[in-house]
């Protein structure tokens, strides 16, 4: 495995991880993690995939190991340095996978740069957070009061109980507090608001690249929008995982893994 840092525009250092199969010629894999993840976050993804792709993970700004600026938070932000990050390692079009708000962000690097992707994976969101019922709007709300009135241990003590309940989860549910403590307050604030606040457009349905959606009834967002947004979009197809919550990289790995590798299976024959 390689880790190393890449100096992106406005002068941020960000960290990556590169391994994997390189002797394929089958599309590399670039993995964005959701909003207070890392590289962390697809622990459970990275035996399974790097077998037949070159796979990198990277902290986005403000997470992990990456450079904790006063800025770039936006959505825009965060694509632009995915973006960068495949020119600067002279990537083919890739396969991106996203995990909730990273997601969002892989969206918005196939709007912008289509010519840089052969897939996409969203995982636990859509191009866009749509409050559509009164459950999911009281959830994000919720979140944002908890930012600003507890602390980071809080939010992610609350965060690992809700994500992680059952008995056998305990492991992933003490290793995920652990890691989401370490994230700063600054940074999360910023970017829960620019997430909120995102709206997706119009050209993200026409976006050439075959779209696999994964969801779980249990997830923040309800199957009910993953199904539209597949329906607008013009090669989309929609995976839900049986007794999974918002994170299924991570509660059910295996089910995720299978799900994806078969997806990429249809277009690398």
């Amino acid at each position: 495995m390689k880790t190393d840092y890449i100096n992106t525009k406005p002068s941020l250092s960000l960290y990556y991880e590169r391994q994997g199969n390189t002797q394929t010629n089958k599309p590399p894999v670039v993995l964005i993690h959701g909003l207070g993840g890392a590289v962390w976050s697809w622990e459970n993804q990275i035996p399974a995939f790097t077998q037949a792709h070159e796979v990198i993970t990277l902290d986005l700004p403000g997470h992990g190991r990456s450079e904790h600026p006063n800025c770039c938070y936006q959505i825009d932000d965060f694509a632009q340095v995915v973006i960068q990050q495949i020119e600067a390692l002279a990537l083919p079009p890739c396969h991106l996978v996203g995990l909730s708000m990273g997601g969002i962000i892989a969206f918005r690097v196939a709007g912008l740069r289509p010519d840089l992707v052969r897939s996409l994976v969203i995982a636990n969101t859509g191009p866009e957070l749509e409050m559509d019922c009164a459950q999911t709007s009281a959830l994000f709300w919720q979140r944002e009061w908890f930012i600003h009135h507890f602390s980071i241990e809080k939010i992610a003590q609350f965060l690992a109980s809700r994500l992680f309940p059952e008995a056998a989860q305990a492991p992933t549910r003490e290793r995920f507090q652990i890691e989401w403590m370490k994230n700063d307050p600054t940074m999360y604030r910023n970017s829960f608001k620019a997430l909120i606040a995102w709206r997706c457009y119009p050209e993200y349905f026409r976006i050439p690249a075959p779209v696999l959606m994964i969801g779980s009834g249990s997830d923040y967002t309800s199957v009910a929008q993953k199904e539209r947004f597949v329906h607008k979009l013009p090669h989309a197809y929609l995976h839900i995982i049986p007794n999974s919550r918002h994170i299924s990289p991570l509660d059910q790995p295996q089910a995720f893994n299978e799900a994806v590798l078969a997806f990429w299976a249809q277009y690398e024959a």
